[in-house]
């Protein structure tokens, strides 16, 4: 029985996919489906990572604050500069201006994220956070980003605030499973041909 996304029935013919009716999505690739009939297709290009590199505005809008954070402002909306460099299916982000600035106070960290990137979607944690202690409870915030392309030139996700605390008596319940969110659309300018 297979569960979650549907596979792609391959065949692997002289160093390629073969790729076999009737088209589906590879597992783990959000992808268009790969094509259907019986065209070869190199194997690096089933899930071909999507090229994020780039400057973008990115608009980033509050949401919950189940984590508690200080200066949280549930609505309030935050435009910043953003640089993505990649390198095949690695990728770091950096936020700039003032908001990296504020993000690097708030957080005590690098506004840097790091991450993979699978298809047309991407996942960035924070590159460094410095730990906070209060009586026996040691924790850091850990934000992490999950996004996705929705054109050419154009991403949309998510930016999750959870923390990682030892699980000492002094550390507050919320901390274990609690998540802080805000959404964000990123677009950057078209490539000059």
């Amino acid at each position: 029985m297979v569960s979650g996304r549907l596979a792609v029935v391959v065949a692997l013919v002289g160093g390629c996919v073969l790729d076999l009716p009737p088209p589906l999505e590879p597992d783990g690739c959000d992808g268009p489906p790969v094509p259907c009939g019986t065209r070869c297709i190199p194997p690096e290009d089933v899930c071909a990572p999507t090229d994020f590199a780039g400057r973008y505005s990115v608009t980033v809008r509050s949401g919950t604050n189940a984590c508690e954070l200080e200066g949280w402002m549930e609505g309030s909306v935050v435009d910043a500069p953003v640089s993505v460099t990649q390198d095949g299916t690695d990728l770091s982000l950096r936020v700039e201006g003032i908001a990296g600035f504020l993000l690097a106070l708030d957080f005590f960290a690098e506004p840097v994220f790091v991450g993979t990137v699978e298809g047309d979607t991407f996942e960035a944690r924070s590159a460094t956070t410095r730990q906070l202690t209060e009586g026996g409870c040691a924790w850091r915030n850990a934000p992490s980003i999950r996004a996705e392309a929705t054109g050419e030139n154009t991403v949309e996700g998510v930016l999750e605030y959870r923390i990682e605390a030892n699980g000492h008596p002094d550390c507050p319940p919320f901390f274990d499973e609690c998540v802080s969110t805000q959404s964000l659309v990123a677009s950057r300018p078209p490539p000059v041909p």
